[in-house]
């Protein structure tokens, strides 16, 4: 025993030190060996699901005149994304019509809805519609704007 009462009062101190230490090691290698071997919580048939297979189908790329006071110049372009079992042939056969569709849908914005996170959201929301519309069967997934200029 020693001679220094507040020897003791150390050691004690540094007994609790080393048991939060050892409590936090332990609560770590459990966390880690729940996330690494039982899939982080997920659903295992989900972790192993692969996303769908894709095809992405140049759209058109348009130049438009928006409305309004001031007035602006946009250039749109934008893709469609198909199943990958689509015929993509199916696409140019009436890609003249969505581009009407898609020129009556963005003369109706102005640039600064253009300009806007929410805007192209939007747009790109109601581009997609029109498509589904053209290609009623499921051609169309979805629509992604890949250049918005606005002037």
């Amino acid at each position: 025993m020693s001679d220094n009462p507040t020897e003791g009062a150390v050691e004690k101190r540094g007994k609790g030190r080393l048991i939060i230490a050892l409590v936090v090691v332990v609560a770590a290698a459990a966390g880690a060996y729940f996330f690494l071997f039982s899939g982080g919580g997920g659903d295992p048939a989900e972790a192993a699901a692969e996303p769908p297979a894709e095809v992405v189908v140049d759209g058109a790329t348009m130049t438009v005149a928006l409305p309004g006071d001031p007035s602006h110049i946009v250039r749109v372009s934008f893709a469609l994304v198909l199943p990958e079992d689509t015929d993509t042939a199916i696409i140019g056969k009436r890609i003249q019509i969505l581009q009407d569709e898609a020129l009556t849908t963005i003369t109706g914005y102005t640039g600064e809805e253009l300009r806007t996170v929410e805007g192209l959201d939007r747009l790109r929301s109601d581009l997609t519609a029109r498509a589904q519309v053209v290609y009623p069967t499921g051609e169309v997934l979805r629509v992604v704007l890949t250049e918005v200029i606005v002037q």
